[in-house]
């Protein structure tokens, strides 16, 4: 009886150990779960104006997702003169809580004062070199889940999707 016990035992430990086994299934299926978050243009451009504040030399703005990217449009003020710009901005990588999105372009002019003055607003947002990086705890839908980081983002169906796991 004693050695049914045994040659059991070891089969349940190889078993558990082994790659296939539901030890390294489950451990795999708990890294890969995560909470998907649809982050919407809405969110997206109530975000920016509160990181824009009182600068009244910002007008017309506005932020829509298509494709793989998100686009910014707007009027900026400077010396008495409005300039229209557009900007094509893509998530890249995440850190944690941080979401850093790669400028593609700014028409008419990739001037980075236009850059720093819409996205450098530490700790919401800062802009370094045609990169800004975006604290997701500032988003009211990422703030109620209090553990996690980001482990999967994408930008389908005119939203910004991001996935919180452990």
């Amino acid at each position: 009886m004693t050695s049914f016990f045994k040659k059991a035992n070891e089969q349940i430990i190889k078993l558990l150990k082994s790659p296939e086994g539901s030890l390294q299934k489950a451990k795999q299926t708990l890294n890969d779960a995560g909470v998907p978050i649809p982050i919407t243009s809405q969110i997206m451009i109530r975000l920016l104006k509160k990181q824009i504040g009182d600068q009244k030399q910002i007008k017309e703005f506005s932020l829509s997702f298509e494709e793989d990217a998100m686009y910014v449009k707007g009027v900026i003020n400077k010396l008495f003169i409005d300039i229209p710009f557009e900007l094509k901005v893509s998530p890249v990588k995440a850190n944690q809580r941080m979401l850093h999105f790669y400028i593609h372009y700014l028409k008419p002019t990739n001037a980075e004062w236009i850059k720093k003055r819409i996205f450098h607003n530490p700790p919401i947002m800062s802009y370094e070199q045609n990169e800004f990086q975006l604290d997701l705890n500032q988003i009211d839908k990422i703030k109620v889940i209090p553990i996690g980081n980001v482990k999967h983002f994408e930008i389908k169906d005119e939203k910004l999707w991001v996935t919180m796991g452990l």
